[in-house]
């Protein structure tokens, strides 16, 4: 069996539109290349995924369950892209945030250790929050293990 990924992308798109055509202006494609896409995918899988019907398209029992793990693919890849992307570049900028200390402790700090927990490459790195008046560092934000969790402490 060999995968075309976009095929699942024309498939998701007639699932959704319940049309070819609908699907085709979505995808900026023919509606030929949206129906030979999904007849490729159909004749991968050896089923039928779709009921053809003057209304439209519907999906089959197959087709339900394909769709199932379609949308499952797609939300992996997302989050492979979100976690993983750009993680040897490192921190390229500073960061410069400005709030009143209150907004500071009640908005921002609630985030700050997820944010460190993606952002900081390796355990043990340690991140210096500081006040523009001052260069003693107000918080530190430092990664316990690689894998793990951040603190956040005051400085």
């Amino acid at each position: 069996m060999c995968w075309d990924w976009d095929d699942l992308s024309y498939f998701i798109a007639v699932a959704g539109a319940g049309s070819v055509r609908a699907a085709a202006e979505h995808l900026g494609v023919t509606h030929s290349t949206v129906l030979r896409r999904v007849s490729q995918l159909e004749e991968l899988l050896g089923a039928l995924i779709f009921d053809k019907l003057p209304s439209g398209y519907r999906l089959t029992a197959a087709g339900e369950e394909v769709l199932e793990f379609a949308e499952q693919m797609v939300s992996a890849s997302n989050q492979l892209e979100t976690r993983v992307s750009g993680r040897d570049q490192g921190v390229l900028e500073r960061l410069r945030v400005t709030l009143t200390p209150m907004l500071a402790t009640h908005l921002l700090m609630p985030d700050l250790a997820e944010f460190a927990r993606h952002s900081l490459p390796t355990a043990g790195s340690e991140t210096p929050i500081t006040h523009a008046a001052s260069p003693t560092p107000l918080l530190a934000i430092t990664m316990r293990s690689a894998s793990s969790w951040a603190s956040v402490r005051r400085g």
